[in-house]
């Protein structure tokens, strides 16, 4: 009962999981669509911003220019790295989701075929335990035997030695 129960609250949390990482992945892919815009207008507004800088001849203006387009820069890189990232997340999230699919059928199949098969081993089990228990007496009891039947030939030998020397000897040993 235990293995089921622990069975069945490992495949709830899988399900669990899965609707969690399925919603997390829905949101990923709706954010990476306006991440990759985001990205893709900085980088215009770097070109039109290099372009501005190569014309100005102010050096307050240029400068300012300058200070945009490199904040304007670490923007668009961090964009396409978060990007890559969410990329990387939704690939994870697949290969997760796939293996928690996997794992949630063969707890089912574990659950279905898991009470029988149990049942059939737990008596497999005792009576192979129980004919151990008997081959263990019956082994006993037959050295037992086998040491009894030396025992006894032996007191049988040594018995009828003595009783054939008894009879041998005069009833009044005289010396």
């Amino acid at each position: 009962n235990y293995l089921e129960e622990s069975l069945q609250k490992g495949r709830e949390m899988l399900v669990y999981d899965n609707a969690q990482l399925g919603d997390v992945f829905k949101n990923l892919f709706a954010q990476q669509g306006d991440v990759a815009k985001n990205a893709y207008l900085a980088e215009l507004m770097m070109e039109k911003l290099a372009e501005a800088v190569k014309r100005t001849q102010d050096p307050k203006k240029k400068a300012a220019l300058r200070n945009v387009l490199a904040r304007l820069s670490r923007r668009a890189v961090n964009l396409r790295v978060m990007e890559n990232t969410f990329e990387q997340f939704k690939s994870e999230i697949r290969i997760i989701r796939e293996g928690n699919d996997l794992l949630i059928e063969v707890v089912g199949e574990m659950l279905d075929l898991g009470r029988p098969v149990m049942d059939i081993m737990f008596v497999i089990y005792v009576a192979v335990q129980r004919q151990k228990r008997v081959h263990g007496v019956a082994d006993r009891v037959s050295e037992f035997f086998g040491n009894m039947a030396e025992e006894t030939a032996r007191l049988t030998n040594e018995q009828a030695d003595a009783i054939g020397n008894l009879y041998k000897k005069p009833m009044i040993p005289i010396e």
